[in-house]
């Protein structure tokens, strides 16, 4: 009797049960016919300016991919280090612009 290795037999199992579980997910049927909106969460936990700059371009890209606000809901969540970065009266020009951008 052969055995099967574990790389095989995962290889075999994942796309069986995938097919099982698909169908029974409840937002499946509503984002196969495009009902519903995209659902989508930032973080952000650090000091580096660059990096929340560019956590802001990400999302107000995202927004334009999804054809505008009303086609999704993002969710930033900002903490530790970074929570002073996004302080309104210490925030720097530049970023406080793509916070308004992408409300």
């Amino acid at each position: 009797m052969r055995s099967l290795s574990i790389h095989k037999l995962l290889l075999i199992s994942l796309p069986a049960i995938a097919l099982v579980a698909l169908p029974l997910s409840p937002n499946w049927a509503e984002a196969a016919e495009g009902k519903g909106k995209v659902k989508v969460l930032y973080h952000v936990d650090g000091k580096d300016p660059e990096v929340a700059k560019y956590a802001l371009a990400l999302i107000n890209k995202h927004i334009e991919a999804e054809g505008g606000p009303e086609n999704i809901d993002i969710e930033l969540v900002v903490h530790g280090p970074a929570l002073e970065l996004f302080d309104k009266d210490k925030m720097d020009p530049e970023m406080a612009k793509r916070c308004t951008q992408s409300r």
